[in-house]
């Protein structure tokens, strides 16, 4: 190869400052100028000796090679792009254009090369397809994900209107996957109620002063009626107009079907409002207690403990106000079942409130376990069972009463028989009657009052209204109310019985026009003092012997518990005009 510089154009290209070249017309390179020796770094004589493959890439070098000899054949200007190795070593890409240089008859003289460093242009493109690739993958994961997560993409474009939703957006809205979306069919699937709230969120998202990001909840109505719930989260995108102020372009976001969420959400809300339901109805309360022993302590379980619901008790502050011993009972009971491998265990104690009040409370509690089988606090419920033992406590004191009081009754029932006389068996009989009735009356009293005690003024009245006849001018009662013990109250109807039934046999009431006055009062000693009288012919409240038995023996009835007689009653029927006894209260 023989090295020369040709006429101008060589003179021009010499000043140029990216590679060039020149080759005679069969392709013999003859000319380089400075700038392309300087690349690879080799003088004309060394380039010469080791030939021009050195600075070819071996693996590129037969491609380049047929180029350049379909260029020759054709005759035609061509280009292409390959690597040329520089002085330091290293491949960059170049990009070469070839043109023919012709004489006056045509023929081609000359080629005339140019060999332009495209490596920025290589790797921007290469960066390019790198980020493009990447961005091909990251789209790809995008709807791996969101396929996955059933997450539905949109885009808002607001120049146009234009509605773009992903295959997911328009199933969780109902739309055919072949529709296009527009404002007005996202605005009709949006429920009524939440439509204004909807409306709000998205001008405020689409103001630059306050760009709200912020995800919200609503529902939809697909168009074939069914009701979903949705989360939405949006973001505008702001460019500056003409003027230089931001202006959202468009807003893009995602669409979550939460209506199972929401479903389950309602079921658990359901189930706790159940539960409070059931532990209101039961007056039960909730506890729990964490594996470190702590308490949680809800509003419920403060106030069961008469504390303030801003109160922050902790197990320890609570365990002082247990009654001596019963903090030790409920640990015994706790050991006890553990020691039988049970997890529940219920016990009844009794607790002292913060206003000294004494209360019973019955506790239910469930040993939490770990995976392990390490113990994990408890759990249960415990409700104030106070009322309950009150009540059971006046059963059995009822029982007892009514065990004591069935034995006084019948008691008081053989005195009866005992001391009834009558001249043939039918007046024994009327005299029994009237005496049980009267004992029965006095009883019904007591029983309306859950045997505390009868009022004087509704015993006098049930004993003497059946001999009024209807006119209440026959029997007057005065007298303010006075409750007797049980025992008084029966000793006293019997004591008005007899009184009442001589009255009409031989006193006041005897005649049509007779009346009877009753008058009671308290004494000083806590004691009452009873009297009766009567006018209208006849005596008053008269006792006489006959039919009732001697008046000795009939005394025995008088020094009933919690009487004590005053009638000052005469042997062989004196009549007793203005009667007063006292009987304790």
């Amino acid at each position: 190869m023989r090295w020369t510089k040709a006429s101008c154009l060589s003179q021009l290209a010499e000043h140029l400052p990216m590679p060039c070249w020149i080759s005679d017309g069969d392709g013999r390179i003859v000319w380089v100028n400075d700038a392309w020796l300087n690349y690879i770094g080799k003088d004309p004589d060394t380039l010469s000796r080791e030939g021009l493959a050195i600075i070819h890439d071996p693996a590129v070098l037969p491609a380049v090679r047929r180029k350049w000899r379909e260029t020759l054949a054709a005759g035609e200007a061509d280009e292409m792009v390959f690597p040329l190795k520089g002085r330091d070593g290293a491949f960059r890409p170049f990009h070469t254009r070839v043109v023919p240089l012709r004489d006056a008859e045509g023929r081609i003289r000359r080629w005339f090369g140019t060999n332009i460093d495209v490596s920025r242009e290589a790797e921007a493109e290469l960066r390019a397809s790198r980020t493009e690739a990447t961005l091909r993958e990251n789209e790809a994961r995008l709807r791996l994900a969101t396929n996955a997560a059933g997450v539905g993409v949109w885009e808002w474009r607001l120049d146009t209107g234009e509605m773009i939703y992903s295959p997911r957006a328009k199933e969780i809205c109902g739309f055919d996957a072949d529709a296009s979306v527009t404002y007005e069919m996202v605005a009709a699937v949006t429920h009524p109620d939440d439509f204004p709230r909807t409306s709000a969120q998205a001008q405020r998202a689409l103001d630059p002063a306050v760009r709200e990001a912020a995800p919200y909840e609503y529902r939809i109505v697909r168009p074939d009626g069914d009701v979903r719930w949705v989360t939405a989260v949006g973001e505008a995108v702001f460019e500056a107009d003409e003027a230089g102020k931001p202006v959202a372009r468009r807003s893009v976001g995602v669409l979550i079907d939460i209506t199972e969420r929401k479903l389950a959400d309602d079921a658990v809300r359901n189930s706790e409002q159940q539960l409070q339901m059931a532990l209101r109805a039961g007056r039960m309360v909730a506890w729990r207690t964490e594996t470190d022993g702590r308490l949680a302590p809800s509003r419920e379980l403060k106030l069961l403990a008469g504390l303030p619901p801003d109160a922050k008790p902790t197990f320890a502050s609570l365990s002082a106000n247990y009654l001596p011993g019963e903090l030790e009972r409920i640990q015994l009971a706790a050991d006890a079942a553990r020691a039988k491998g049970q997890r529940f265990f219920e016990i009844e104690y009794r607790y002292r409130l913060p206003d000294g009040q004494v209360r019973w409370f019955n506790a239910r509690a469930e040993a939490q376990v770990g995976e392990a089988g390490e113990p994990g606090g408890a759990i249960g419920v415990v409700m104030d069972i106070t009322d309950r033992k009150e009540d059971e406590e006046r059963l059995r004191f009822l029982a007892r009463e009514v065990d004591h009081r069935a034995n006084n009754l019948l008691a008081v029932v053989e005195g009866l028989v005992a001391l009834s006389r009558g001249k043939d068996a039918d007046e024994l009989r009327e005299v029994l009657r009237g005496r049980v009735h009267a004992l029965a009356r006095a009883h019904q009293l007591l029983a309306e009052t859950r045997w505390e005690g009868a009022e004087v003024r509704r015993l006098v009245e049930e004993e003497l209204s059946p001999y009024g006849l209807g006119d209440p001018a026959r029997v007057r009662l005065e007298g303010s109310d006075r409750r007797l013990r049980p025992a008084t109250a029966q000793a006293l109807a019997m004591v008005l019985h007899e009184l009442a039934t001589n009255a009409v046999k031989y006193g006041a009431l005897s005649t049509l026009h007779g009346r009877v006055e009753v008058s009671w009062q308290a004494g000083p000693d806590g004691d009452f003092e009873l009297k009766g009288g009567g006018g209208g012919g006849g005596g008053g409240l008269t006792a006489r012997a006959s039919g009732t038995g001697d008046l000795r023996d009939r005394a025995r009835l008088r020094r009933t518990r919690g009487m004590r007689s005053a009638l000052g009653l005469a042997a062989g029927g004196a009549d007793l005009p203005a009667a007063g006894f006292r009987a304790a209260g």
